[in-house]
Order: C-alpha cells, then structure tokens, then sequence
C-alpha cells in the first residue's frame, strides 16, 4: 500500500490462499461483489468468548453489532466511488457490495486478480 492517504486496517492483510494458482487479470469492466465486515460497536467480553457466559444471536447483534453510524458512513465512501450496496446486516456486521472490478480496485486501493484454488477449483 503506497497511498500515503490509506491506512491499513489492522488483521486485514492476507496472503496467497494455500496451493491457490497464479493470478490473471480481471477485466475492469467486469461486476464483483465483496463482503465488507465493519468493525464491532464494543469489544467481546473473554466470558463470552471463552464461556461460560452465552447471549442469542439476536443479543449479540444488539450489543456487539455495528453502529448504524459506520454502516452510513461506509455506505458514503463506498457510493461516492460508484459502488452500490447490495444488502447490510448490523447485527452480523456485513455489508455486501457490487461494482465494476475497477472500482472496488480503486475504492480499496488494491489490485484484483482471478485465481483457483489447487484443492477444490473453487473460483476467485
């Protein structure tokens, strides 16, 4: 990352998938989709992490989801680059969003390539 205006997100950089293939161009013009994971409105307690403490799910997204106000302000950043939100859950804090592979390039400061994975020809 050489944008002196981007900071990493700190636990986001990935390497190579294990036994994945070399990586070939994808055509700018052609539609993705990512999943954007926001961060949690507060921190998880180790009790419940670690037990024995438990909460429903529908508690967990109450208390742990995201803020409505980074859901808006990513859904900003993200529409202002032509990007379109294509659903959001707070409580499971991901969004789900779709553009040309140019300009999620361009809005996440990265570059996409296609590649297969050795084990399963999953697609990338």
């Amino acid at each position: 990352m050489t944008d002196p205006t981007r900071r990493p997100v700190p636990g986001s950089a990935r390497g190579p998938a294990p036994s994945a293939g070399t990586g070939r161009a994808i055509d700018p013009g052609e539609v993705v989709e990512v999943t954007v994971v926001l961060r949690r409105r507060a921190p998880v307690p180790d009790a419940l992490i670690e037990g024995p403490d438990t909460l429903s799910a529908a508690q967990l997204g109450a208390e742990y989801g995201a803020e409505g106000a980074d859901v808006d302000v990513v859904r900003g950043v993200l529409g202002a680059a032509g990007l379109t939100i294509t659903s959001v859950d707070a409580p499971s804090r991901r969004m789900q969003v779709s553009g040309s592979a140019a300009a999620v390039a361009a809005a996440f400061g990265t570059t996409l390539t296609r590649t297969t994975s050795c084990t399963d020809h999953r697609r990338w």
